[in-house]
């Protein structure tokens, strides 16, 4: 398993509200309610929830590793026009997400550690948002 997939099991619960850019938006914007979605790597897979609440500048998410029952911070949350920085810190690594937004609302693409690693995230609205 990489280090990348270990460490991010072995996060403690930890639970943290960032507020996403206050940035005008073309028809992009994140609904509110529990978002599905994955993280996958060479040596692992993982099925995650994103809580997304509140609007504008109190817009906050949450990644929940289902797996682990685990939540990791989002210390960097972007969305500018439809592509989706996220960035979480992991023990020694920090990890850069960018998702480009998707026709049904949906978000995918690559993360990248600061040690190299990486994997592929998706990110998928609630049914009703």
């Amino acid at each position: 398993m990489s280090r990348f997939a270990r460490t991010g099991l072995a996060v403690a619960a930890l639970v943290l509200a960032t507020p996403l850019s206050s940035a005008p938006l073309a028809a992009q914007e994140l609904a509110e309610g529990t978002w599905t979605g994955s993280i996958t790597t060479p040596d692992a897979a993982f099925d995650i929830q994103f809580e997304v609440a509140g609007e504008g500048e109190e817009l906050a998410v949450t990644m929940i590793i289902l797996e682990a029952g685990q939540e990791m911070p989002f210390e960097t949350v972007e969305l500018v026009d439809d592509m989706l920085t996220l960035g979480f810190v992991l023990p020694n690594v920090t990890v850069t997400c960018e998702l480009a937004g998707n026709e049904d609302g949906s978000y995918a693409g690559e993360c990248v550690g600061s040690d190299g690693e990486g994997g592929h995230m998706t990110m998928v609205p609630p049914a009703d948002g």
